[in-house]
């Protein structure tokens, strides 16, 4: 009965998280093969075209910090969700980073001028994978976001529980025993011997 149910879990928890290990896996690729991908896309910094140079009168709080005033900006130009920002006293400007998996943007607000500037990053397939590999929740107010990062958090204790489960499932077929000892313990010995000589 038990072997059962952890079969079953083993089966659909693997197919369920499917466009999860996709995406870890192919972002996997071009985050250890770096140079290989910038050489053969010929990548760079990232490109940003411009969409939109608009004027931005909305009044800020006498408090109000980047964070709070880039937070503003967004909600009252329909942008509201997960970003970034950084502030430049001397130039008297505020970067904002919206990010988005698809569709990233920068938004730079001169405080003075009220001119805003809206760039869209121009889609790259390496770069959007990136995004997708190092994307994370819970330190963002958006429900979306802490949704992703709670999904992330099952694919990580999937994750474990498909190695638990794999063993489990092996010592329950006393025909491939055998070789599960050696695959098992060749597999841990090379991860020890790379683990304690670079």
């Amino acid at each position: 009965m038990i072997t059962e149910v952890i079969r079953k879990l083993h089966l659909y928890l693997g197919l369920f998280f499917i466009p999860w290990m996709l995406i870890y896996a192919l972002s996997g690729i071009t985050l250890n093969h770096r140079e290989l991908f910038k050489d053969l896309l010929n990548l760079g910094p990232a490109q940003f075209t411009i969409e939109k140079e608009q004027f931005y009168n909305g009044s800020f709080p006498d408090n109000a910090g980047p964070q709070m005033m880039a937070g503003q900006i967004l909600s009252d130009i329909g942008l509201d969700g997960a970003h970034g920002v950084r502030s430049n006293k001397r130039e008297e400007t505020l970067t904002i980073w919206r990010n988005d998996p698809l569709k990233p943007r920068r938004l730079t607000y001169n405080l003075s001028s009220g001119s805003l500037l809206i760039e869209r990053e121009v889609f790259r397939t390496v770069n959007f994978l990136r995004r997708m590999h190092f994307r994370r929740g819970y330190r963002q107010k958006y429900l979306l976001d802490d949704i992703w990062a709670f999904l992330v958090d099952v694919v990580i204790f999937s994750i474990i529980f498909w190695g638990i489960s794999g063993v489990w499932m092996w010592w329950k077929m006393k025909a491939a025993r055998k070789w599960g000892v050696v695959y098992l313990t060749a597999g841990a010995g090379l991860f020890l011997l790379f683990l304690f000589t670079i």
